[in-house]
């Protein structure tokens, strides 16, 4: 399923929960903050994730010295998303909430398609997001 399309779902499944949704954060600065890591997600991680995969699947020109520039730029956002899951569970607060849906959605095209073991071996903590998304029984709840 295309990245866009799972973050469009995701909200739009989201707009039809109750508004008091653990998922949205328990105040306007979390949902704030929400929101903030959804940007990040799609303007650093997702969107050097595609510069970096497209060329390799022949949808792009591939240039060495742009990938070199794309892949510098992902582990820049790489090592600041693994610096803060160093020290939180979760993107946002004590729960899984949107900012962590979309950010694994948003990891999961590089993990499996493009990032290498010898690649993400520098941020250990970016693919527990994958698997606490994965495995979250109260994600499943909240999500319905």
């Amino acid at each position: 399923m295309d990245l866009f399309l799972r973050a469009m779902l995701s909200h739009a499944t989201l707009l039809n929960l109750k508004p008091n949704n653990p998922l949205f954060g328990s105040s306007l600065i979390e949902y704030a903050q929400i929101e903030q890591w959804n940007d990040f997600s799609a303007t650093e991680v997702d969107a050097n994730i595609g510069r970096w995969l497209y060329p390799r699947l022949g949808y792009r020109v591939y240039i060495p010295a742009a990938e070199e520039a794309v892949v510098a730029a992902l582990k820049r956002s790489l090592g600041a998303l693994n610096t803060h899951l160093s020290c939180n569970t979760y993107l946002v607060g004590h729960l899984i909430t949107l900012a962590d849906i979309i950010m694994g959605c948003n990891l999961s095209i590089g993990f499996r398609m493009i990032m290498t073991k010898s690649f993400t071996k520098e941020f250990p903590t970016c693919r527990e997001i994958l698997l606490d998304c994965g495995s979250s029984a109260k994600l499943l709840q909240d999500i319905g």
